[in-house]
């Protein structure tokens, strides 16, 4: 990120974490507990990757004085749509949990359809930041 800016590191972070999203929505239910476990490594360092530099390079938008603030906002931003997604998705699988037959069919059923909602958003994120992410750095 020093060297070539935050559209590097932030594009491909969200890259990674459309893949295995992906990856997640079409093999999830025949993974093994191992798998599961790489796979989802995977997810969180491309989210580590993309998550930290969009920070950095937003609050390098505002102002020094304005840098508490933004801060401040940017990890309220954070939480507020982590809970925001996990209650969709736990609405998601919860909505056909309730439509019967047998809770663990029911309950990978309702998660392919969380994880297609992943995709979506996913994909949305990508194309935001390749959209919204400047490729040169302004000092």
């Amino acid at each position: 990120m020093d060297q070539k800016g935050a559209r590097l590191p932030i594009l491909a972070g969200e890259a990674i974490m459309l893949v295995v999203i992906a990856i997640f929505t079409v093999i999830s239910p025949q993974m093994s507990n191992w798998m599961l476990m790489f796979v989802y490594i995977f997810y969180m360092a491309g989210m580590g990757m993309s998550m930290g530099c969009v920070m950095t390079s937003a609050l390098k938008l505002v102002g020094r004085d304005d840098q508490t603030q933004g801060n401040a906002i940017l990890n309220t931003v954070q939480r507020f749509t982590g809970s925001m997604g996990t209650s969709l998705v736990a609405m998601i699988v919860a909505q056909s949990q309730g439509k019967g037959g047998a809770l663990t069919v029911t309950t990978a059923f309702g998660t392919q359809h969380a994880f297609f909602l992943l995709v979506c958003l996913a994909v949305l994120l990508l194309v935001t930041a390749f959209v919204s992410v400047p490729k040169e750095e302004r000092n």
